[in-house]
């Protein structure tokens, strides 16, 4: 299974693993993700200071041009890297995150899946 728990889990969201993502930053450097989740991530380094925000561009490294804007605030500095917060969490953010989970677990999530027939009828 492709998730990063605590035994005992003090967040809101699972995390999991950011495998082939960048987060980029305007000054032209990008730092892998660690890991993520619908309310934010940790990336590999420390660019930041804590209480920051920062604007950023969440990219697959597969496909630079599959990537995402966001605003985050960095919540944690620890030597795992920058633990960052979405503020706010946008729904082209949202979908991001949620397509990178389904292809990390192997499953096409149920909202980008087809729609029930009946439920195309207005």
């Amino acid at each position: 299974m492709h998730i990063v728990t605590a035994p005992i889990e003090r967040r809101r969201h699972r995390r999991h693993f950011g495998r082939d993502l960048l987060v980029l930053v305007p000054e032209g450097s990008s730092y892998p993700v660690r890991d993520i989740s619908p309310g934010g991530l940790c990336l590999q380094g420390t660019p930041f200071a804590i209480g920051e925000l920062v604007g950023i561009t969440l990219s697959s490294a597969a496909n630079p041009f599959d990537a995402v804007d966001a605003s985050c605030r960095v919540v944690a500095i620890s030597t795992t890297g920058s633990h960052m917060e979405f503020c706010p969490v946008t729904m082209p953010l949202l979908t991001f995150i949620i397509q990178h989970i389904g292809k990390e677990l192997g499953v096409e999530p149920y909202y980008f899946g087809k729609r029930h027939p009946l439920s195309s009828q207005s």
